[in-house]
């Protein structure tokens, strides 16, 4: 199986709507995944996720199942460690993170441990969110194991494409590679509909599989379509 993690296009975050160029990477996304094969098309139930997803699911004639948990973070993306301002996780100094302590943690320890996650609600959130992951995957055949790998319940060649947001990324992410969210809240950015592949290789059914990155974050179906230069959300850097 192939899952797809497409984040929204550029969007005016206080209607909760895309703004016109978000309008056209959408649309720009939505050619690019119709070369893909998709079959299932999910979404966060925010309106600027479910506007990137209305184009590949017009263009492929598919339904839109809407996730409740696959909401952005909001409030619990933001901490008051260490001197009570909200302050984004991701924007928390990177060298925090890197102490020795906290290296050796796994992702259950980080979210009791690291000071910077206890006051907003967030370990709430990442329980939340892995929980709704796990539910998709296993819908789609695919059971979570207590040892963090996934069982092959049902193999399939299936795409399917959850169209959300780049903090709930990094959640999900942490949860599937069992990697501490506080290493991905440092280092891990995703430019508006930057599309991410995971590919669950098989050797049957009953058999243990782990997820593999194939793609992270890839815009080029806006150079495919614009063959202008596409400003990094995160940079400001023309790439």
């Amino acid at each position: 199986m192939y899952l797809y993690f497409v984040r929204h296009g550029k969007p005016d975050y206080e209607t909760d709507t895309l703004l016109p160029e978000g309008v056209r990477q959408a649309e720009s996304a939505a050619r690019r995944l119709s070369y893909s094969g998709i079959d299932r098309i999910y979404s966060s139930p925010m309106g600027r996720a479910q506007e990137t997803a209305r184009p590949t699911a017009e263009l492929l004639g598919l339904p839109v199942t809407v996730l409740p948990w696959a909401r952005e973070l909001e409030g619990e993306s933001k901490t008051l460690w260490p001197d009570g301002v909200p302050t984004r996780l991701s924007k928390v100094d990177p060298l925090y993170y890197y102490t020795e302590d906290k290296r050796r943690m796994t992702p259950e320890e980080a979210l009791l441990k690291v000071e910077a996650f206890n006051d907003s609600g967030f370990p709430e959130r990442y329980h939340e969110i892995s929980e709704g992951l796990d539910a998709l995957l296993l819908e789609n055949g695919y059971r979570r194991t207590p040892e963090g790998y996934y069982l092959a319940e049902a193999p399939n060649d299936r795409h399917v494409a959850l169209f959300c947001h780049c903090a709930m990324q990094r959640v999900m992410l942490s949860h599937l590679f069992n990697i501490p969210y506080n290493f991905l809240a440092a280092t891990l950015q995703a430019n508006f509909t930057g599309i991410t592949v995971l590919f669950f290789p098989s050797e049957g059914q009953g058999k243990l599989t782990v997820p593999q990155v194939m793609a992270y974050g890839d815009v080029g179906h806006i150079h495919m379509d614009t063959q202008e230069p596409f400003e990094s959300h995160w940079t400001h850097e023309a790439f």
